[in-house]
């Protein structure tokens, strides 16, 4: 198995500096101002190698997201248990460098030195494509002009008499990409998600890349999405048990700034993926469209992503003003959306209250302002009611109101009241305190 650390005291310097240096660069500096005691003997070398191979008047790069946050990254790239060193430098402010040193005899030694196809490190990410003992190195380029925009490099790694060297074998715009098992062989594949703003329409689209044991990429598949997407927000991943094939799930902004998740899904008839809220390509997604901006997330932590559908409230009263939503989050079984869990969120008030399963359809909202939503059934019998009290406004003497948060927002306290109705339907105070939520601008996360 890969092996992977970082070195601690980079960790701390990066720390240290970020506020300074916006976290993007740490220097110029040499290395030795950067690393402090106490200090292993491989972490002295390591220094010592850096200071030969790159000289003075440097700045060492910091990916900006993902799960590598140093500069200098430590990785077994080619299966030998022993760890490379893969460092992200500039030697000017108009370009970065991928760097990797590699231990032999005891001393580290430079074996490769690429130029960057941006002036940015936007994220970094390893995987064997192919199966053939080394790691393939992705890194996420930001652009020069524009870091909106970034460009995914990767790098086939070999050896030759013990000496690794790496070779440019891809290099993509995009917006989002993955590394899953995309055909079930037991190597990962890369799906990178792109939304080309130059094309007029915007062609949004997945692309689903292998390696070829030569270590050249090779075009797996093309995957197009609804044809109004304009930006794509996120691409993620689930694979539910007994499945050979992960299911993707890409949330995107249309041209009216609503969202829609895109799901594929694997058909063996078609050997490849497919879109079940679209037939056929130009089709558009009608089942996830939605208002707001909520991604799909495992919110329940079950290791199977959920889409956020945003629905109006089957209120009591039709004509009455909406002032919240009802927030569904639905696992997807087969090819349908089926709800798991669901919030009514007023986004006024800044608080969602999770709707249990039972209440569907039986439990209903009724009010005439934001501060004080009535809960009621089928007939409009009061159940219970949640208000919201503002320091600065007349005070209630209701003694038989309920505290459900009083320390989120300063000078706001969050209360319930049930009724008999209500308790005699199973509800109480303390089942509304454990279902409710402050939420700084009525958003789910």
């Amino acid at each position: 198995m890969n092996k992977r650390r970082t070195v601690l005291c980079f960790a701390c310097a990066v720390l240290l500096l970020s506020s300074v240096l916006c976290g993007c660069e740490i220097g110029p500096h040499s290395i030795e101002s950067l690393m402090r005691p106490p200090r292993a003997a491989g972490e002295q070398k390591l220094e010592k190698a850096l200071n030969a191979a790159l000289g003075s008047g440097f700045s060492l790069s910091v990916p900006q997201s993902g799960q590598y946050h140093t500069a200098i990254t430590l990785f077994d790239l080619n299966g030998d248990q022993t760890e490379e060193a893969v460092v992200f430098y500039s030697p000017d402010p108009d370009s970065v460098h991928l760097c990797v040193l590699q231990m032999n005899a005891d001393t580290w030694e430079k074996v490769e030195d690429l130029t960057g196809d941006g002036n940015g490190v936007y994220s970094l990410d390893f995987a064997d494509l192919n199966g053939d003992g080394f790691s393939e190195i992705f890194v996420g380029w930001s652009m020069y002009n524009d870091k909106t925009k970034k460009i995914l490099s990767v790098y086939s790694g070999s050896s030759a008499d013990g000496r690794l060297a790496f070779t440019l074998c891809a290099t993509e715009a995009y917006d989002h990409y993955l590394l899953a098992d995309g055909n079930g062989s037991g190597v990962k594949q890369l799906f990178l998600a792109y939304a080309d703003s130059a094309q007029a329409p915007i062609a949004a689209v997945i692309k689903r890349f292998s390696l070829s044991a030569s270590g050249q990429i090779v075009p797996a598949g093309t995957l197009q999405m609804d044809p109004r997407v304009v930006r794509i927000e996120s691409l993620l991943c689930d694979q539910p048990e007994g499945e050979r094939h992960p299911r993707l799930f890409a949330d995107a902004i249309l041209a009216d700034n609503r969202m829609i998740t895109d799901v594929f899904l694997w058909s063996d008839d078609q050997n490849d993926y497919f879109c079940p809220f679209r037939q056929k390509d130009g089709e558009r997604n009608t089942v996830t469209l939605r208002s707001g901006t909520v991604k799909s997330a495992d919110v329940d932590r079950d290791g199977l992503i959920e889409i956020p559908l945003r629905r109006k409230f089957n209120q009591s009263k039709e004509d009455d003003p909406s002032l919240g939503y009802l927030l569904t989050w639905c696992s997807l079984q087969g090819q349908e959306p089926v709800e798991k869990v669901c919030f009514a969120v007023n986004v006024a008030e800044n608080y969602r209250l999770l709707f249990p399963k039972e209440w569907n359809g039986k439990v209903f909202v009724q009010y005439t302002d934001a501060p004080l939503w009535s809960f009621v059934n089928q007939n409009g019998e009061p159940l219970f009611s949640i208000a919201v009290q503002k320091s600065d406004s007349p005070g209630s003497d209701n003694t038989t109101a309920s505290v459900l948060d009083d320390t989120s927002a300063p000078g706001t306290t969050y209360s319930c009241q049930v009724t008999e109705k209500g308790r005699a339907f199973g509800i109480n105070d303390e089942m509304l305190k454990e279902n409710f939520e402050y939420d700084a601008g009525g958003n789910a996360k």
